[in-house]
C-alpha cells in the first residue's frame, strides 16, 4: 500500500519522520518528571508520554554487536516500568501471504536438495506467532534465548548476556513474540503494547523487512488515532523497506546511529 501523507508534513528517514501527539492517553507508568507536558530524552528524541512501549528485536547480529546491555540500562533509567515485547526480527505482512511465502521458501529448497542429493538445514513448518511471557517456558525453546548450534556464533541471549537475560526474566511486563522473522507478525507486538495504553512506542528492528497489507494500515490506523508517539531505530541504520509506513504514523529516528 501507499499512504497517503499531507503535502505540509515535513518527512524524512534519515531524520525526524515528523511530530508527535499530543493527546492524553490513559496510559499510567511510574517514571518521575515524564508526562505528556514534558517529556524525556531517549536517543536523542523527546518523549512526551508517560507510559512507554519497546520493542526489541534481539536476533543474532545484535546480540553480537554488544548493544543490547546499554540499550536497555537507557530504556529502563529514563522508563523503568517500560513494556517490553522482543522479537527475532521481522516486519509486518498479513499471515496468509507470509505463510504462503515461507511454505513457497520450503517447497523450493526440497526442490534444491532432490536435484543436489544434498540436505540444506532448515525449518519445514512456521506455527503462528503469539505474544507470551517471557518469564516462561516457552522461552527457552525460542532461538534467539536458547541459540542456534548449527549456525556460526549464535549461543543465544542466555548465554551471549547472561545479566541482562536474568534482568528481562525476573521483569513482570516483558514478553516476546515467537515463530520466525519470516512470519512478520510485528502488528502482534505493536496490539499487545496498545492494548496496554502506551503511549509511545520505541521500535529497535532491522529495517529490511516489508511492512504492508492489512494488518499493517490497520495498527498505523490506531496509532494516529491514539496519537501514539513512535520512535524507530534502525540495527544497519538505512531503513532499507517500510519507509512508507514510519512516515504515515509521524514517526521519529533515534540519534543513536548505526553501530551505536
Amino acid at each position: 500500500w501507499a499512504p497517503a501523507i499531507p503535502k505540509d508534513l515535513k518527512t524524512s528517514v534519515t531524520g525526524s519522520l515528523g511530530g508527535s501527539g499530543s493527546g492524553s492517553g490513559s496510559g499510567s507508568g511510574s517514571a518521575k518528571g515524564v508526562s505528556r507536558g514534558g517529556g524525556l530524552k531517549l536517543f536523542g528524541v523527546e518523549v512526551k508520554a508517560k507510559k512507554l512501549g519497546v520493542i526489541v528485536s534481539i536476533n543474532n547480529a545484535v546480540q553480537n554487536s554488544g548493544r543490547l546491555p546499554s540499550m536497555f540500562e537507557e530504556i529502563f533509567k529514563l522508563f523503568p516500568d517500560a513494556d517490553v515485547i522482543l522479537t527475532n526480527g521481522g516486519g509486518m505482512v498479513d499471515w496468509p501471504k507470509a505463510l504462503g511465502e515461507f511454505n513457497a521458501k520450503v517447497e523450493e529448497r526440497k526442490k534444491r536438495e532432490k536435484e543436489t542429493g544434498k540436505k540444506e538445514i532448515g525449518p519445514s513448518k512456521m506455527e503462528v506467532p503469539k505474544i507470551t511471557r517471557f518469564s516462561s517456558g516457552e522461552a527457552m525453546d525460542w532461538p534467539p534465548v536458547r541459540g542456534v548450534s548449527f549456525a556460526k556464533n549464535y549461543p543465544g541471549l542466555k548465554a551471549k548476556e547472561p545479566a541482562l537475560y536474568e534482568k528481562l526474566l525476573r521483569r513482570n511486563n516483558t514478553w516476546f513474540l515467537s515463530s520466525y522473522a519470516d512470519a512478520n507478525a510485528c502488528y502482534k507486538a505493536f496490539d499487545e503494547l496498545i492494548k496496554k495504553k502506551v503511549e509511545a512506542i520505541y521500535w529497535y528492528n532491522t529495517f529490511s523487512f516489508p511492512i504492508e497489507g492489512s494488518e499493517a494500515e490497520r495498527v498505523a490506523v490506531v496509532i494516529l488515532e491514539n496519537q501514539i508517539e513512535i520512535i524507530v531505530d534502525d540495527q544497519a541504520g538505512s531503513f532499507r523497506q517500510g519507509k512508507d509506513w514510519i512516515e504515515k504514523v509521524k514517526a521519529r529516528t533515534a540519534a543513536r546511529g548505526a553501530g551505536s
